[in-house]
């Protein structure tokens, strides 16, 4: 594949070429670290407070409005160029697997297809264990830091269409190198599904003693993809709308159903779920588990709830 490189000084021209056409997505320093349309500033390496998520999966989101017999649902996207870390790259990719295979959603389809993804450097935090989950290459144009400038590559026509007389072609290899987290999963060698075996009660009822069921945990994952719907009318009827919302299998009453029946009432019964959704569940499904070790549901709990110290207290099954 052909080689190009950027030199450092010349990142502001690239991105000011892409706003011609994009809104310019990256990871900045605002309140916190989090992505958000570039203004002035650069993409940083910081690892960030929040995923990219709600670009894709809006915290709250119409997904459509009706006045009398008349439904309105059209969705509007506009092309947009994202700077994302690896992990929530691939982050991307485990939420791809559950919205465009089977039962394609049009308003994440939409998005991300109207998404350009370039893969950018990461300095990890204190509780990333990424090194751990085997992540992939998902990408369309990657940037691997070369001291002055910076060695790219691009891994779709789409990344190629972004390649233009700023970049230099050259013949040298860019040499991506894994991050090094401080935390590990001890069964990663290779990433396998984490199971029950034995009795476990007393695992999760400490955890369960810990949680607070505030959620923080699912807000800040990239992969937690679960929503609720609502209808918001008048009350004639005639004009409405249906909303999607985010929802937590945290929160009590996130498994009512018809009848006000609660399937998992108990902290401790919603504490396993969402570890094992994270780590066996989706592996048993699609191969990978729906954990990319990007740490955040650490950093976030109030409690200091772990997931790497509960899956090393659980077995592994390949």
């Amino acid at each position: 594949m052909q080689g190009y490189y950027l030199k450092k000084e010349d990142l502001n021209k690239f991105i000011q070429f892409l706003k011609r056409k994009f809104d310019v997505i990256g990871p900045v320093k605002r309140d916190l670290y989090r992505y958000e349309i570039l203004n002035d500033e650069l993409p940083v390496y910081n690892h960030t407070t929040y995923s990219a998520k709600k670009f894709f999966l809006p915290p709250v989101e119409t997904l459509y409005i009706y006045e009398k017999n008349k439904i309105n649902a059209k969705i509007k996207v506009k092309p947009r160029v994202m700077f994302i870390h690896r992990c929530d790259a691939n982050a991307l990719l485990i939420i791809d697997n559950l919205y465009l295979k089977d039962h394609k959603d049009p308003y994440y389809k939409k998005r991300r297809k109207n998404t350009i993804l370039i893969d950018w450097p990461c300095i990890p935090d204190k509780n990333c264990f990424c090194k751990s989950m085997d992540l992939v290459d998902y990408f369309d144009l990657r940037f691997i830091d070369n001291g002055k400038r910076y060695f790219v590559e691009y891994h779709s026509k789409k990344g190629k269409s972004l390649i233009n007389n700023l970049f230099k072609p050259t013949k040298d290899k860019g040499k991506y190198k894994q991050p090094k987290c401080k935390k590990k999963i001890h069964t990663s060698k290779g990433t396998c599904s984490i199971y029950v075996k034995g009795n476990t009660k007393k695992l999760w009822e400490k955890y369960a003693d810990m949680c607070l069921s505030c959620s923080a945990c699912t807000v800040v994952c990239p992969t937690c993809s679960c929503f609720d719907i609502k209808d918001i009318y008048d009350f004639d009827l005639k004009i409405g709308k249906r909303q999607r919302a985010w929802s937590s299998c945290q929160v009590w009453d996130y498994t009512r159903v018809a009848g006000g029946y609660i399937f998992r009432k108990d902290r401790e019964k919603r504490v396993k779920q969402r570890i094992l959704c994270k780590l066996s569940y989706m592996y048993d499904i699609f191969g990978r588990a729906r954990c990319v070790g990007c740490g955040r549901c650490i950093s976030s709990c109030p409690t200091d709830i772990d997931i790497v110290e509960i899956a090393n207290k659980l077995e592994c099954k390949r």
